[in-house]
């Protein structure tokens, strides 16, 4: 900035001084008194140039001027350009910091209730407490309202006993069922376990049901679970399914041609199941067993036939029944 208005004001000058000397040149130049004049020393040094330069000092040529990157450039305080003019004060505005406070006043109503006062009136309570065979009863009546309590006390095993004969004998797959009673008759626990000394010949559920298994002899036990110590025993005999043999038919007399049913019963009169039945005829020309358990009778002979029935249940020897005679005519 300070560089660019020198320049200016140096051009300026140098534009004045050519229009001065072009005026020069246009006077009245027959006047003698002008040479004189203009070249008369004592001019020079008493006239005032109204245009020269006044960097002139400074510099000798117009375009010699510094730069910003002349380290010689005058520090002439005199050619410096006038500082800015100062700008004008910013009004301020002050505002107020401190708002207006509201204040409300509430009013709160206070209600004052008299004070309640409740009364209870409770029935009296009575009980009564009765014991019988070890149970205590009692009964509580409030308010008209009767409650009553029983709490049994535990009545322990002092013995044990069998109720069934004290001896059976059954057969091999037949059954016999213990029952036992303990003592007091009226004990809390009243369950007990059984057990075979032989279970191969017979065994025993839990319910007392005992199955004959082989021939045999076994003692079953009974055992209180409330006292171990309280037991009873009974003697189990076990025979061999069949002990006998009979035979029955639909009909003793025979047609020629014509068939009968054959049956087996054991000991007891239980039919014996046909698969375990081997049936027997002494003479097949006369009448044979078909069938499983059927006789039937020649269609050309006639006569007097035997038959018998022997049963195999792998548990004992064979076992034969007595004959029985059919007539075939």
């Amino acid at each position: 900035m300070k560089q660019s208005i020198r320049r200016i004001v140096a051009l300026a000058s140098a534009a004045a001084l050519i229009a001065v000397l072009l005026a020069g040149c246009g006077g009245n130049n027959d006047d003698p008194g002008y040479d004189d004049q203009t070249t008369d020393p004592a001019y020079e040094e008493t006239t005032t140039n109204p245009w020269r330069d006044p960097w002139e000092d400074d510099w000798t040529h117009p375009d010699e001027y510094p730069t910003e990157e002349d380290p010689y450039e005058p520090a002439d305080a005199t050619t410096a350009a006038p500082p800015p003019p100062p700008r004008p004060p910013t009004p301020t505005t002050t505002r107020p910091t401190t708002r207006p406070t509201t204040t409300t006043t509430r009013v709160t109503a206070t209600t004052t209730r008299p004070p309640t006062t409740t009364t209870t009136t409770r029935a009296p309570t009575t009980a009564t407490t009765t014991t019988t065979a070890g149970a205590t009863t009692t009964t509580t009546t409030t308010a008209g309202t009767t409650t009553a309590t029983t709490t049994t006390a535990r009545i322990p095993v002092t013995a044990l006993r069998i109720t069934s004969a004290s001896s059976a004998t059954i057969a091999v797959g037949n059954t016999h069922t213990v029952r036992t009673a303990t003592t007091p008759t009226n004990a809390t626990n009243q369950n007990v376990i059984f057990r075979s000394s032989s279970p191969s010949v017979a065994t025993v559920s839990n319910a007392g049901v005992v199955t004959g298994v082989s021939p045999g002899t076994t003692t079953i036990t009974a055992i209180s679970i409330d006292n171990p110590n309280a037991e009873a025993t009974m003697n189990i005999t076990v025979s061999p399914r069949f002990t006998s043999v009979s035979i029955w038919a639909s009909a003793s007399v025979i047609p020629r041609g014509q068939t009968v049913t054959l049956r087996a019963y054991d000991q007891s009169g239980n039919r014996i199941p046909d698969n375990l039945v081997t049936w027997t005829s002494s003479d097949p020309l006369i009448a044979q067993v078909i069938g499983g358990n059927q006789l039937r009778a020649s269609t050309t002979a006639t006569g007097h036939v035997s038959v018998t029935a022997t049963v195999r249940d792998g548990t004992a020897a064979p076992i034969t029944s007595p004959p029985a005679g059919f007539t075939v005519n």
